[in-house]
């Protein structure tokens, strides 16, 4: 990369926090290369400027440098010329500064099962091409010289970027990480890679079964929301053995058959990556982001998992009667495999139980749309509009039927209901007013007021009161 577009897309393209993180990198390169050592950018900071010569929207996030040629201590009071230095792990020598890990290249020996068991030897006097043997994918494997341009590319990262192939660096110990499988799922989706069928072997030799719930669910997270099209990451996952290995909940979605006059594009497993796909589309086009852009993702992901139970054919029909409220169990279990918090299982959840409630109500009425807002809840109807858009969209229907999504979210925002639930008019302070009692009774007494609420019997609080005193007469103090 010659070093005026490197110092382009590092700098004057970017701002914030990145910006300064970039700035200090460059200054402690300087500081290192003062001191006879050499310090080179390297894994996914190397792999997403390359990318963002292409596409100018690739953002940039994390920056690791590796220093070369200083022993640990010496490296250690050179940063602390720069602030706070905390060091993770003794044995690995990284250090973190100011949003930058700083680290010297060392060889990892497999000692025992699972992400940490590992012997880990630093050496700065290592070859860049040596030390690069321990990375996964040869597209993380390159280095970048801040202070020059020069790219480090001993085992052809650069061109594997290019043709946009995935490759394992060295085989004999990429097995010996079973996290890098995940990793090759997500970079297959965020990047639209295909993977080496050499490299395709490998990741089906792994066992995954010593990974943590919390890596695999790490994984999952970056796949699902960085993912312009994440279905080359499910296609991946399942091409991998990862959904055999670790997700019966989706490899039962794969061959399971749909009538094809409602599905012309294939099975549940086709359907569902396509759904995801534009549930992508639909979060990048509302700039929904953090936890409501997950709870989307898997919403798409998991709406019809509930289909492999309840398939049959019914006179020569494909039918999934109940799969919406079938999907319930699996989806949760899959979403406590990847350790997704309550707050998401129970948005997520709702979401799917009602993704047909267009089928069932195709003009629904206001007192539908009132009752669905509270049946939803936490989810919303704005949520409920986007997924079943996405459902549409992956079903490849018509506009017409598309925009049906459209005019509920309408109808919700008319009603002022498509964030929330109706707010209740009748109150307990309202009805101790009118002299009813506090106490299990009152409760009783709101909770049919709110009923009558939702079914129209009456819309201010003038009317609640009237109907409370007509329908509960003698209840007062």
């Amino acid at each position: 990369m010659k070093h005026k577009t490197f110092n382009r897309l590092l700098l004057e393209e970017t701002d914030g926090e990145f910006r300064r993180t970039a700035e200090l990198s460059l200054e402690i390169a300087r500081t290192v290369r003062d001191a006879g050592g050499r310090a080179l950018m390297v894994g996914g900071i190397t792999r997403d400027l390359l990318l963002k010569e292409q596409n100018p929207d690739i953002a940039l996030k994390d920056i690791d440098l590796e220093v070369f040629g200083l022993e640990k201590e010496p490296l250690r009071a050179l940063l602390t010329r720069f602030g706070r230095v905390l060091e993770v792990g003794v044995s690995f020598a990284v250090f973190k500064l100011d949003g930058l890990d700083v680290s010297i290249p060392r060889r990892d020996n497999k000692v025992s099962r699972g992400h940490k068991g590992f012997i880990i030897n630093t050496d700065p006097h290592m070859t860049y091409e040596e030390a690069s043997r321990r990375r996964s994918f040869t597209i993380n494997s390159m280095g970048l010289d801040p202070l020059t341009g020069e790219l480090l590319d001993p085992h052809g990262g650069e061109k594997d970027l290019r043709d946009r192939i995935l490759r394992a660096v060295d085989p004999e110990t990429f097995v010996e990480d079973s996290l890098r499988v995940l990793r090759g799922m997500q970079f297959v989706g965020r990047f639209q890679l295909k993977i080496d069928p050499a490299t395709l072997s490998l990741c089906r030799s792994v066992p995954l079964d010593d990974l943590s719930d919390e890596r695999i669910g790490e994984e999952w997270h970056k796949l699902l929301t960085l993912a312009v099209k994440p279905s080359a990451g499910l296609q991946a996952a399942y091409d991998m053995q990862i959904l055999e290995k670790l997700h019966p909940e989706l490899q039962a979605t794969v061959g399971v058959r749909q009538e094809e006059d409602w599905h012309p594009e294939g099975d549940v497993w086709e359907h569902t990556k396509l759904t995801v796909d534009a549930m992508a589309g639909i979060v990048r086009r509302e700039a929904i982001t953090g936890e409501g852009k997950e709870m989307l993702m898997l919403a798409a992901l998991l709406h019809d998992v509930g289909k492999p139970e309840t398939t049959e054919i019914v006179n020569d029909r494909i039918h999934s009667y109940n799969h919406d409220n079938a999907g319930l169990e699996p989806a949760k279990a899959f979403m406590k495999k990847i350790k997704r918090g309550r707050k998401i299982i129970d948005t997520v959840l709702p979401l799917i139980k009602y993704h047909l409630f267009l089928v069932f109500n195709p003009d629904p009425s206001d007192r539908s749309v009132r009752r669905l807002s509270c049946k939803l809840q936490p989810a919303t109807i704005r949520q409920l509009a986007y997924l079943i858009e996405a459902d549409m969209i992956g079903m490849l229907a018509d506009e017409e039927r598309i925009k049906k999504c459209q005019k509920l979210l309408e109808k919700a925002e008319a009603l002022e209901l498509a964030e929330a639930m109706p707010e209740p008019l009748l109150t307990g302070k309202i009805l101790m007013q009118e002299g009813y009692a506090p106490g299990p009774r009152m409760g009783d007494v709101l909770d049919a007021a709110y009923e009558a609420q939702l079914n129209e019997e009456f819309d201010t609080v003038e009317g609640a009161i009237h109907w409370v005193k007509k329908r509960y007469p003698g209840e007062t103090e």
